[in-house]
């Protein structure tokens, strides 16, 4: 397959590499020639300077012959008009990137349709809908995210004080879009209508979107240990990241350095305790107790800042801290330095815009814990099955959701919907054929 990159950042450079590595036919193109240098370096792919908006320099990269051509430059009108550019010239495919957090309508930072662009992805949206999910694994025991964010997959004890301890599984209701999909019992993932009276040893698996899943949670019995949460850092990511954390009923506090900005989102974020402080200030973090705070974030501009942030805060007794990290590679080694979660803004977008283009969307698989099911996603294809029926589930396998664009949805199938199973590893290949198979 040939894959066109505009734009030599991290971003570009990681999918280059990643479809250089699966041995397609990768070319990358930069206005700049020092972008080209310093990826020329590392890279075993075409490169191209230029100007992308010219349509001769357009036209070199052969875009309809690219079975996927991505756009992520530094600039988001480029970004939008080369993708749109590219798509008219016979793109298969076109994956553009946005920075700016107000271009997109939901939560999921991913659009798609606009102005032929098949997916348009904000990084900073992508990067907090990881950090999101990162902060709820760590009250229960897995968290999984699927169909572009639009559900979230949660398995988590049943509390003795639960309301339907001793209960049928099918009885359990819950609102907010949330729903019982399995039960998992003594290591065996089961359908709820095989669990007639559910037990405090039970774990189960809760689907739904993410703003409804922290009351879902509540009315299961769960009670968070996650009382109170400070984000240092105002900036985009800071920002989302509060808005989303909003209906998880922890006591939010958000640092931000700036005076004005700090203005700012005190009017922007009514729920959230905003303060003008430096998060690395020693006495400013022991003035706010900070060690009350279960979980601290630091999601400033600058590394060092964020990993001062994160060590410090350890330091003065805060159980859980977590980071993004600007610079590509340096994941694993905040992590060895005993931070609970890394997330790389760049590294997210790039994984996420990269499988996005090879299976259409974003797929998703993750291993339950304590089962030997994992937890994936499949399209339903062109003329692919109109039904559930059509399609040869195994028997052990359960649906979790059934999305479209950002909804869970019943009933019948169409092209483009997204289904998200429980199923055995080796039996993925057997229900991704039969999905696809039922389009013959």
């Amino acid at each position: 397959m040939r894959v066109v990159v505009v734009g030599a950042d991290e971003v570009g450079r990681s999918l280059a590499r990643f479809f250089s590595s699966r041995g397609d036919d990768a070319v990358l193109l930069d206005a700049e020639a020092s972008a080209i240098t310093e990826a020329e370096e590392g890279l075993d792919v075409l490169t191209l300077v230029g100007n992308p908006l010219h349509r001769a320099v357009l036209e070199m990269t052969r875009p309809a012959e690219a079975g996927v051509f991505y756009v992520t430059t530094g600039s988001d009108a480029t970004n939008l008009a080369v993708g749109a550019m590219a798509h008219a010239m016979g793109a298969r495919r076109v994956i553009a990137r946005v920075d700016d957090a107000a271009f997109f309508r939901g939560v999921s930072g991913i659009e798609r349709g606009v102005l032929g662009i098949d997916a348009v992805m904000c990084p900073a949206r992508l990067q907090s809908n990881e950090l999101l999910r990162q902060i709820r694994a760590l009250e229960v025991p897995w968290v999984g995210d699927f169909a572009e964010f639009a559900v979230q997959v949660v398995l988590c004890p049943v509390s003795a004080q639960s309301k339907w301890i001793d209960g049928p599984a099918t009885g359990v209701k819950l609102a907010d879009g949330c729903s019982v999909r399995g039960v998992v019992r003594d290591g065996f993932l089961r359908p709820v209508h095989e669990i007639p009276s559910l037990t405090d040893h039970d774990l189960i698996l809760l689907a739904g979107p993410s703003a409804g899943i922290p009351d879902a949670l509540r009315k299961l019995g769960h009670i968070s240990r996650l009382n109170r949460v400070v984000v240092v850092g105002g900036g985009s990511s800071g920002r989302q990241l509060c808005e989303q954390l909003g209906s998880s009923g922890a006591r939010l506090q958000l640092l931000e350095s700036n005076r004005a900005v700090a203005v700012d989102l005190s009017e922007r974020l009514p729920g959230v305790h905003v303060i003008h402080a430096d998060g690395t200030n020693l006495d400013t973090l022991r003035d706010l107790q900070i060690e009350t705070a279960q979980v601290v974030v630091a999601v400033t501009q600058t590394d060092e800042v964020n990993l001062m942030v994160a060590l410090v805060s350890r330091q003065l007794g805060v159980p859980h801290t977590l980071t993004v990290v600007h610079r590509p590679g340096y994941s694993d080694i905040y992590q060895h330095l005993g931070i609970d979660g890394v997330v790389s803004r760049h590294e997210v977008t790039a994984r996420m815009m990269a499988t996005a283009a090879v299976a259409d969307r974003a797929q998703s698989a993750g291993h339950l814990p304590g089962t030997q099911h994992a937890v994936v996603e499949f399209v339903v294809p062109e003329g692919g099955p109109t039904a559930m029926g059509q399609i040869a589930v195994p028997s052990h396998a359960l649906l979790v959701a059934h999305c479209r664009g950002q909804e869970i949805v019943q009933g019948p199938l169409e092209p483009g919907d997204v289904l998200v199973f429980a199923v055995l590893p080796r039996s993925i290949p057997k229900l991704a054929a039969a999905v696809a198979g039922a389009r013959r």
